[in-house]
């Protein structure tokens, strides 16, 4: 369903098209409070210590709780990767091209736990009174936004690479809070329907290849 995987993206260009000549452009490093690695430190399956996200935590526009490792950590350490909530999380090295670059948005998770992040990953923490954390995320998985991470990445040894310096580097159109709220509506509503057509589309199967045509075309019409 490759098709139904470019929905999304297309979909979230449009919104941020319409602020292309109206909302002034400025650069991650520009609403980055900072920008920070995770801990290289060895982890394990064991529940004692600190719960680190890891790559596959960030999946799908979001971050998961799932196969979670423990880090034993004191101090500095504790506070240089603990994570807070709308910190923007980011895929720095793999061996998939696609995976890097992949970012979501830290929720909170459980209150009761307090989560790191392991040495793979990027957290960019923005100032939220100037950019919504998650308006960015879907400026980086729109069609511009994966262009500009596309552009920024390189090859070494067989792993693709995003550094920090890279990702900063990134402009987006920031409007005032108070439109990046109504826009953000929008796009949640846009991603709603793009989830429906991608269960449109496995239920239609193989065998419905002219419905699966029908609906790509009502989805990048803009119709979904």
């Amino acid at each position: 369903f490759r098709e139904a995987s470019a929905v999304l993206p297309s979909v979230l260009n449009e919104v941020f098209a319409s602020q292309a000549s109206i909302a002034p452009l400025m650069t991650i490093a520009e609403i980055a409070i900072e920008t920070r690695y995770g801990t290289s430190q060895k982890c394990h399956t064991e529940t004692t210590g600190m719960p680190i996200l890891r790559i596959p935590n960030v999946a799908r526009g979001a971050v998961n709780f799932d196969d979670l490792k423990y880090c034993t950590l004191i101090g500095a350490d504790v506070k240089r990767v603990r994570l807070s909530t709308g910190d923007l999380l980011f895929v720095r090295t793999n061996g998939s091209r696609e995976l890097v670059g992949r970012c979501a948005v830290f929720d909170g998770g459980d209150p009761d736990n307090t989560y790191g992040f392991a040495s793979y990953l990027i957290r960019v923490r923005v100032d939220q009174a100037k950019v919504l954390p998650r308006y960015l995320a879907y400026f980086l998985n729109s069609t511009n936004g994966r262009s500009e991470i596309d552009s920024r990445r390189r090859t070494s040894a067989g792993q693709f690479n995003i550094n920090s310096e890279n990702l900063r580097s990134i402009p987006f159109p920031v409007p005032a809070i108070a439109v990046q709220e109504r826009l953000l509506e929008q796009m949640e509503q846009r991603e709603a329907q793009a989830n429906h057509l991608v269960s449109e589309l496995k239920a239609a199967g193989a065998e419905g290849q002219g419905m699966r045509e029908s609906i790509l075309r009502k989805a990048f019409a803009g119709e979904l």
